[in-house]
């Protein structure tokens, strides 16, 4: 689900979690605040992503590098 949040090939939202690279990164940060909190800073936190979507208008290895 955060993938396709990233995703400009999947995220085709006009509100606050679409758009801009940052915008679609709303969805991820709000999930990792949230998982931060409930296991506080001494629990390793990860997220696993694909480097390179292989769609049209997908994530690039240079978008995922960024995030």
């Amino acid at each position: 689900m955060i993938a396709q949040f990233l995703s400009p090939f999947a995220n085709k939202r006009k509100d606050a979690y679409g758009g801009s690279a940052t915008k679609r990164m709303r969805f991820l940060r709000e999930v990792y605040a949230a998982v931060r909190k409930a296991t506080g800073k001494q629990f390793p936190v990860t997220l696993r992503l694909s480097g390179m979507e292989h769609v049209p208008d997908g994530l690039s290895v240079k978008d995922t590098t960024a995030i």
